[in-house]
Order: C-alpha cells, then sequence, then structure tokens
C-alpha cells in the first residue's frame, strides 16, 4: 500500500507512472485496483496499451512472459485516455479493463 500512496503522490505532482494492471501475481490479463485507484485518487488520466510480438519466446511462467526474437515485428496498440471524472476506483478498472479487452479483440 505504501507504493501505491508514492505512485498517488507522484501523479498528482504531474508525474507519469506505468503499471502491469494485472499485477505481480495475477490472474493473467485482468486488471486489479491499483490501475483505477491511482487514477481516481491523483485525478490522472489512463491508457491502456498492448504489445504483439509476432516471432517470441513465451516463459513458463503464471503471465506467460514473453520475450521477442530477434528481428520480430513488434505492433504497439494503445486506448484512448481515460480521465475518471466520477468514477469510483471499482468502476474506474472496470473501464481499464474493457479497454484492454477490447484492444484484444481489434487483432
Amino acid at each position: 500500500m505504501v507504493g501505491l500512496i508514492q505512485i498517488i503522490e507522484r501523479l498528482r505532482s504531474g508525474g507519469r507512472v506505468a503499471f502491469t494492471p494485472d499485477g505481480p501475481r495475477g490472474p493473467k490479463e485482468k486488471a486489479k485496483y491499483g490501475v483505477g485507484g491511482a487514477s481516481v485518487k491523483s485525478g490522472a488520466p489512463v491508457f491502456a496499451v498492448e504489445v504483439e510480438v509476432d516471432r517470441k519466446w513465451i516463459l513458463k511462467t503464471w503471465d506467460e512472459f514473453i520475450i521477442p526474437k530477434p528481428f520480430a515485428n513488434i505492433t504497439i496498440r494503445y486506448s484512448n485516455l481515460m480521465f475518471p471524472g466520477d468514477d469510483d476506483s471499482a468502476k474506474m478498472t472496470q473501464r481499464i479493463q474493457s479497454a484492454f479487452d477490447h484492444l484484444s479483440l481489434t487483432h
């Protein structure tokens, strides 16, 4: 929780941060409270990013971590900015998850 408080303070002061939204333990590809909570508490906008690699090694980890192979083609997709507005943390997290789901459907 201390880390999240520091992230919120950094965002409030104009800093930028990046999250792996599924957290260190998963479940894989499911947004957790931290991203939505940090956005709502700081007022900072969020956007979802998806990276697709055509040639890769996939590690045998819970998240199937990907390492691009040399000369791989990499495609990066991103959503529009999402501002928290009047959303609570749960609603914002749901919007972030929906953006990730939509990005995954576009390929």
